[in-house]
């Protein structure tokens, strides 16, 4: 069966559509499909679309469509808000991909940037140079997940994985002078790893690498951060020349490496260049 329902005045619109399947020994399958808006006023607004499958072999072992059975059951949704200082957003999706089991996730994917703020507000005619100061900010999170059926044996090839992305970033301007700031941090983590493994390495049994045996998660991350001074400047008519001073360090660690289980630092590197554009 399916609805669909569609309210004008309060910008609410949306479906949904539900089947249900008999197999031969009595068991049901079922699949839905939705789709869901709402804006709730000229500054926030919701969206959500989602597709599911109760079971993926009864897809591909009940469809006619030869493109149905290796595409993915996607479902993903949002929410987005803009303020007077800066606007939010947040989202989500899944993938269920029919060819192999696979299932990926993005959960969530997180922003947040700031309207430029400026300092110091002095009229024209009265300001110095360190007045009238413009400075904006930006930040966002993104954790992805990965889920295998997984073999009676472990494999790093099709082990469950996520991996997690932060960052931070800011700008202050000061007439043709920026000044720039950046941080970011990233982790990669397999799942489930066999502890067997990690202290014994290539001479683990086979035993010891069955799924359910004692199992811990592993990650490594790098912590990374810059820092820039741009100066541009004005030549002939549009045209442009902007020299930038640039510091940029990492900090690295891995739960595999007996060095590095705490962060170590990496010797920062220091750049200098210059982009001419018209």
């Amino acid at each position: 069966g399916s609805l669909n329902y569609r309210f004008s005045r309060q910008f609410l619109d949306g479906g949904l559509s539900f089947r249900r399947y008999w197999r031969e020994d009595g068991s049901t399958e079922f699949a839905m499909d939705t789709r869901h808006s709402w804006t709730f006023d000229e500054r926030t607004d919701f969206r959500i679309s989602s597709r599911f499958a109760s079971s993926n072999d009864f897809v591909r072992e009940n469809s006619f469509n030869p493109r149905e059975v290796t595409q993915s059951i996607d479902s993903e949704g949002g929410f987005n808000r803009r303020f007077d200082w800066g606007a939010l957003s947040f989202s989500a999706n899944r993938k269920q991909y029919l060819s192999d089991d696979r299932t990926e996730w993005t959960l969530p994917s997180l922003n947040l940037s700031l309207s430029p703020v400026t300092l110091l507000r002095a009229p024209s005619s009265d300001a110095r140079f360190w007045n009238n100061m413009t400075w904006s900010g930006a930040s966002g999170f993104r954790r992805n997940l990965v889920d295998r059926v997984q073999p009676e044996t472990f494999s790093f090839a099709g082990a469950n994985t996520a991996a997690s992305q932060g960052s931070i970033r800011s700008n202050l301007s000061l007439g043709r002078l920026t000044f720039g700031q950046s941080v970011s941090l990233t982790e990669d983590q397999t799942r489930d790893v066999p502890e067997a493994l990690l202290l014994l390495g290539d001479s683990v049994g086979t035993a010891d690498m069955l799924t359910g045996a004692p199992a811990r998660d592993i990650a490594k991350a790098n912590l990374r951060w810059n820092t820039s001074l741009n100066y541009q400047q004005q030549l002939i008519g549009s045209t442009t020349l902007t020299p930038r001073l640039s510091l940029s360090g990492s900090m690295f660690r891995s739960d595999t490496s007996s060095l590095a289980e705490n962060f170590v630092t990496v010797p920062s590197r220091v750049s200098l260049g210059a982009q001419l554009k018209t």
